[in-house]
This record gives structure tokens, C-alpha cells and sequence, in this order.
């Protein structure tokens, strides 16, 4: 496993959405899904920090497969 973070972006042509693929598990246990800043703050460590981004408006983060070169990835998908 690598002791960094490696993070890939995929923004949408609209600007409304932005897919983050990570190398490494950011949270534990099931997938997760907010609709909320309020939902945000309740949630994992991961999502009480993005309250600090104004204007999210929908975050879900999952585990992604797995890639032979990368090994375990994750995504995340924010929405404006």
C-alpha cells in the first residue's frame, strides 16, 4: 500500500460534477451517500470536512474495484 495519496479528477463539461478516484479507503464500512450540508456534518470524517466547500450539494464515496498497477481505488462524485 502506498503511504501517499494519489488522486485523479474527472470534472463533468458542465461543471456540475466532479469524480475523484483515490488509491487509498477513505472511510470504513458501506458505501456512502449525503444529500445535506446537514447530512455532511453528521457524516464521516471525510464528509464533515468537505462542509468547509461551499456550494456541495450531494457527495457519494464507495470503494471502486481494485486495479493490478494501483491497487485498491475508491471514488467520489460531489455535485454543485
Amino acid at each position: 500500500m502506498s503511504e501517499y495519496i494519489e488522486i485523479e479528477t474527472e470534472p463533468s463539461e458542465d461543471g456540475k460534477k466532479i469524480v475523484f478516484y483515490t488509491n487509498l479507503r477513505l472511510a470504513e464500512g458501506a458505501a456512502e451517500q449525503y444529500d445535506s450540508r446537514d447530512s455532511l456534518e453528521r457524516g464521516s470524517p471525510v464528509a464533515q470536512a468537505l462542509t468547509t466547500i461551499d456550494g456541495i450539494a450531494f457527495f457519494a464515496h464507495r470503494r471502486f474495484g481494485y486495479d493490478h498497477h494501483k491497487g485498491a481505488r475508491c471514488r467520489m462524485v460531489l455535485y454543485r
